[in-house]
């Protein structure tokens, strides 16, 4: 099995999630926006968030941080994974996350979609789906 087979591709693109979680869990703005490819969208609220350029990207996701940080939120689970195969080159990720503060208290819950490209080697986050 290569990481192209479905079941192998499970597993790189939980692999993958966790890596993000865990790169929002240590406030980590470089693993973030590494996870993502330049240009990226964002669609939540009915609204689509255009991040054309490396600054406006580090700034969109520079304030969500800091708005996870306002709130308190110490880390996130993955409460539920889905993946479906869309090819050699692409996927789409869907994660309910549950992001939780320092008090045990739940924070958010949410279910979010995830577009995923292999750009060269390397999935990239093409754009992101916050479900209403």
């Amino acid at each position: 099995m290569d990481d192209h087979s479905a079941a192998a591709g499970e597993a790189v693109f939980r692999d993958f999630m966790l890596r993000y979680a865990a790169a929002w869990d240590a406030y980590d703005l470089e693993a973030i926006l590494d996870a993502y490819h330049t240009p990226c969208a964002i669609y939540k609220d009915g609204v689509q968030i255009a991040n054309r350029d490396e600054a406006t990207k580090r700034r969109y996701f520079g304030d969500l941080l800091d708005r996870y940080r306002g709130a308190g939120v110490v880390g996130s689970d993955m409460s539920g994974f889905a993946v479906h195969d869309l090819g050699h080159n692409s996927a789409l990720v869907t994660v309910r996350w549950t992001s939780r503060r320092a008090d045990g208290s739940v924070g958010s819950d949410y279910l979010d979609s995830y577009h995923l490209g292999r750009i060269g080697e390397a999935w990239k986050i093409l754009d992101d789906t916050v479900h209403d």
